[in-house]
């Protein structure tokens, strides 16, 4: 009886730890708050983060690097732990520190973009470390180039 027991949780663990993460998807990249720190200004803000798979996923952290291509703005962490439903979105809290100098070249970059109206385009590159049931953790690679309207 025991063993079956075993048996049967050691059959329940193999086919949940083999259910891989479908990537996230991120869309609404909105800042909310700046504040100036001499050097480094840091945004907070909030980021939809779509979630495709069949289960609730955890996001216990994230570090990003955020950059305007060839050109890197800074580093973006996520705040606090969120769950996402699953097959759903959720906001997710972020905190972007960019410094003065990458401020001012990607805003020269981006100019004709400034003047026209258009958009600017972001590309968000880092690990997210998630977790199903709290059981299952995973880190996973992002690399997702996001249009913010200026």
């Amino acid at each position: 009886m025991r063993s079956l027991k075993i048996t049967s949780i050691l059959i329940l663990l193999s086919l949940l730890s083999s259910c891989a993460f479908q990537p996230l998807k991120f869309r609404n990249f909105n800042m909310d708050k700046v504040e100036n720190n001499g050097e480094v200004r840091t945004f907070t803000g909030k980021l939809v983060v779509d979630n495709p798979n069949g289960y609730p996923i955890q996001v216990k952290r994230g570090n990003f690097t955020v950059s305007n291509d060839p050109l890197t703005l800074g580093d973006c962490k996520i705040l606090e732990k969120r769950t996402l439903p699953r097959n759903g979105a959720e906001t997710v809290d972020f905190q972007l520190n960019v410094k003065n100098k990458a401020l001012l070249l990607g805003g020269l970059q981006q100019l004709g973009s400034l003047l026209t109206g258009g958009e600017a385009k972001v590309t968000i590159q880092g690990e997210i470390k998630a977790c199903t049931y709290g059981i299952f953790c995973k880190k996973y690679r992002v690399n997702e180039s996001l249009k913010l309207k200026l």
